[in-house]
């Protein structure tokens, strides 16, 4: 997951520009399902953040010692199992936060099933990004990365698409040509000997993760001007009985 931050971050960031127009117009029954959804959003966000400041503090921390190659594979098995639980936090949620937004903006709910339907799960995908490989006597670690062409992406000009479609009566579409596959990923492989590729990687994560970081301030800022402190109270207390 930590390779596709970008992709997470712009894709709440296109719900929050999206949901601040049209959450505080419904009525008070569906806006609590919303609030419920997106602060689940908002502690997921949180959550993967922070597994994220911790890996790249492992890395930073083990660097100064041995070869950034060596200490990218210290970081990752260190954080490997908080990494999972981050990214599982994702998918888990992607059901009602996709139920969620068919209450809020329908054709945003089908423009963004490509995270979780679409050609291919993407959160699924996404959460295995990072492999580690020991079966050899020279471990490597596999990375699924980004190229410039998802991270470019317009998601305006994805709704503009789907809300045509959604016009023309289609319950299910798919805008041709976005996240094709996964096409817009390149797998990539570090092993020992490669410390330069590792600090590559490193320096990547740290762009990604700050993507994320303002889609977290972005959401966090949409919470608290648009929802009542009942709501995000509400929908805080339902999450702690989980």
């Amino acid at each position: 997951m930590l390779t596709g931050e970008g992709l997470i971050g712009k894709t709440i960031t296109a719900i929050v520009v999206k949901a601040a127009s049209k959450l505080l117009a419904l009525p008070f029954d569906k806006r609590r399902s919303i609030a419920q959804a997106l602060t689940k959003l908002y502690f997921a966000t949180v959550q993967l953040d922070e597994v994220t400041d911790q890996f790249l503090e492992i890395f930073d921390r083990f660097s100064k010692g041995v070869d950034t190659s060596e200490a990218l594979h210290i970081a990752i098995k260190s954080k490997a199992q908080a990494i999972d639980a981050a990214s599982y936090t994702f998918a888990e949620l992607s059901d009602e936060l996709h139920d969620a937004l068919l209450i809020l903006d329908p054709i945003l709910a089908n423009c963004l099933n490509f995270l979780e339907t679409g050609k291919g799960n993407f959160l699924s995908f996404l959460s295995c990004s990072i492999q580690v490989s020991t079966a050899s006597d020279k471990p490597k670690i596999t990375v699924e990365v980004p190229n410039a062409i998802i991270l470019s992406t317009d998601f305006q000009s994805i709704y503009d698409v789907c809300t045509q479609k959604h016009k023309r009566g289609e319950r299910y579409y798919w805008p041709e040509g976005v996240f094709d596959y996964f096409n817009d990923f390149n797998s990539v492989d570090i092993t020992f000997i490669e410390p330069q590729a590792a600090t590559e990687l490193a320096s990547m994560i740290r762009h990604q993760n700050a993507l994320l970081k303002q889609a977290r301030e972005s959401l966090r800022a949409l919470l608290r001007d648009s929802l009542t402190i009942e709501e995000v109270f509400f929908a805080s207390k339902e999450r702690g009985h989980q």
